[in-house]
């Protein structure tokens, strides 16, 4: 079906078989291995003729299986790759309301689908959702948020090890804060979203690094609010660097906890630099004197490391420069 609704030509010669191939995929959503082809045919097919199938796509997206609407929402996420004009006024009409709808979902993992579509709609239509971001942000904030309640320990064999079953929906609700940060930044309420950048510099690790590469960005677009949070960005970076593993630590703990030292390292460099005299001792006042300790620390502490990743730095620069 797919090598058929692929070919631009197969438009006009299949199109009275277009509802039978619908009802096909959908039925074929019952095997769990048919779902990603079923999720495409039916984007497919909702291009080709939206008059007809973005009304039933908006359908499944309200079916009370959350397979049929996991599936139907990553079919629309596959809609968003179309550039055609025409396809967008009809989409248009319809893809914020989804999304305000879709987001709310009592089901995790439909709440995660719906934010990889967020994400795909910032990328590739952002004019269609930009006026509405005001009504879409709360949602997205609020699933950065962790969620102790699911949070959880099991054991393996002699260990215990803790879980947290709403990690796979906070890194969605960040990767779209990401992209949100880099297309719409002036929609976006500063305050708010240093707040959850800051918050999640003591998360889990991929977000964590998710949270850097934003402060790297953020130190040059707003620069007096980041000066504002350094101290706050201090007490997170002192506690990952203050981590003390265990003797029997696994090859693992220890391989990650390497790498996020050298991710806190990199950019304890990279903000000393962007902020250098305008944080000093003589200059501090209220704000900044947690950094400069903080500093003082990391270069007292893990003094080679630093004077590594500053030769690194140098290093690129000067590459670059050729």
């Amino acid at each position: 079906m797919l090598q058929v609704l692929s070919n631009s030509q197969n438009v006009g010669n299949y199109g009275s078989h277009w509802p039978t191939i619908w009802d096909h995929s959908v039925k074929a959503m019952a095997t769990e291995d048919n779902r990603p082809a079923c999720a495409e045919c039916i984007g497919r097919l909702t291009i080709i003729e939206p008059q007809t199938f973005l009304v039933k796509l908006q359908e499944l997206i309200k079916s009370e299986s959350t397979v049929v609407r996991t599936v139907a929402l990553q079919a629309l996420r596959y809609t968003l790759l179309e550039t055609d004009d025409a396809f967008d006024g009809l989409l248009k009409a319809s893809l914020v309301d989804i999304l305000l709808k879709i987001l709310k979902d009592p089901d995790m993992e439909i709440r995660r689908v719906a934010l990889s579509v967020l994400t795909s709609a910032v990328h590739n239509k952002p004019d269609l959702i930009g006026p509405s971001l005001g009504q879409l942000m709360p949602f997205v904030l609020k699933e950065t948020v962790k969620n102790m309640e699911l949070v959880h320990e099991v054991s393996l064999g002699p260990f215990k090890h803790q879980v947290d079953d709403g990690l796979e929906l906070r890194k969605s609700a960040y990767e779209t804060l990401y992209a949100l940060m880099e297309t719409a930044f002036s929609c976006i309420n500063v305050t708010e979203l240093f707040d959850r950048v800051v918050a999640g510099l003591s998360d889990d690790g991929d977000i964590r690094a998710l949270c850097n590469l934003m402060l790297a960005k953020l130190v040059i677009i707003d620069f007096d609010e980041t000066v504002r949070r350094l101290d706050a960005i201090a007490i997170a970076y002192q506690a990952i660097l203050s981590v003390k593993l265990k003797e029997n630590a696994v090859r693992q703990e220890v391989e990650k906890q390497e790498e996020a030292i050298k991710s806190v390292l990199r950019m304890t460099v990279l903000l000393e630099d962007k902020t250098k005299g305008v944080i000093t001792p003589g200059n501090t006042g209220q704000v900044g004197q947690q950094w400069l300790k903080y500093l003082d620390f990391a270069k007292s502490t893990f003094k080679n490391q630093l004077s590594t990743i500053r030769g690194e730095s140098r290093s690129k620069a000067s590459n670059t420069g050729k």
